[in-house]
């Protein structure tokens, strides 16, 4: 048996190469970085510095909203006991724009509330403020 084959006749439509929110080469990003470091009153390398670190400190934080955490520091617990974890900043342009920056460059991006007690003030601290374990639990 013979066989015998034609080139297509169909027409082949040009596709551009997609790019994806996020990348750091998107049109997107950039007039978001823009756009937030104006508001800010900053430079775009300074408000990609801050994001950075930002990231950088939800990556590394034990713990998620929901969680029931304890402060580290014994006066700490006894005036809030245990707290809920409301929200936790993952990228900077999600802080008010009228927040100021801390000069130690470790911002205020976990919420919590106590879980006990009169006070439902919602208060901002630092990943390092909270500790999943209660070290301050007395055992006999």
């Amino acid at each position: 048996m013979i066989e015998q084959t034609y080139k297509s006749k169909r027409v082949k439509v040009y596709q551009p190469p997609k790019t994806y929110y996020g990348s750091q080469n998107n049109v997107g990003t950039i007039a978001r970085d823009t756009y937030q470091s104006t508001q800010r009153k900053i430079t775009v390398d300074e408000y990609r510095r801050r994001e950075k670190i930002v990231q950088e400190l939800f990556q590394k934080c034990p713990y998620k909203a929901g969680d029931i955490v304890y402060p580290k520091k014994a006066s700490e617990y006894e005036f809030f006991g245990p707290v809920k974890v409301l929200n936790i900043v993952d990228e900077y342009w999600r802080m008010g724009k009228d927040e100021e920056w801390p000069k130690t460059d470790y911002p205020l991006i976990v919420s919590f509330v106590p879980v006990t007690g009169e006070s439902k003030d919602v208060t901002n601290c630092t990943v390092n403020f909270l500790t999943v374990n209660n070290e301050h639990m007395v055992s006999c």
